[in-house]
């Protein structure tokens, strides 16, 4: 979730999860790069070896699941946004990038965007 009306330590108590990753706007960031513009609370899984994008995001509302009317009350309720992201980075092989059914409706259960950023670092 991202948006400058986020306060995490509450998104966190009202949704029952725990963030992997917060980022509260102005705070510095290393390297030279520019202040965090707008805050963030976010959940992730580990970066995995997987070939269908469909098993990580399946992972991942499995892990959320459970709190699923928490999230939605709380994106009702403040003036935030959410988005569903994978982010798939290629060596070698290109993973599947389909979606079942049964992942389709869970992500559609939550009425935010979904993402699909693709890093190919392979050689042409």
């Amino acid at each position: 979730m991202q948006g400058d009306g986020l306060d995490p330590d509450e998104c966190t108590r009202l949704t029952g999860l725990s963030p992997t990753k917060v980022e509260v706007k102005g705070q510095l960031r290393p390297a030279g790069r520019p202040p965090v513009r707008v805050t963030t609370w976010g959940i992730s899984i580990e970066k995995t070896n997987s070939y269908s994008i469909d098993e990580v995001l399946t992972e991942l509302i499995d892990l959320i699941w459970p709190q699923r009317e928490a999230i939605i009350e709380y994106l009702a309720n403040h003036p935030v946004s959410a988005i569903f992201a994978v982010n798939a980075t290629l060596y070698k092989e290109r993973p599947e990038y389909c979606l079942g059914g049964e992942t389709l409706r869970r992500l559609a259960y939550f009425g935010v965007d979904f993402c699909l950023d693709i890093f190919d670092y392979r050689e042409e």
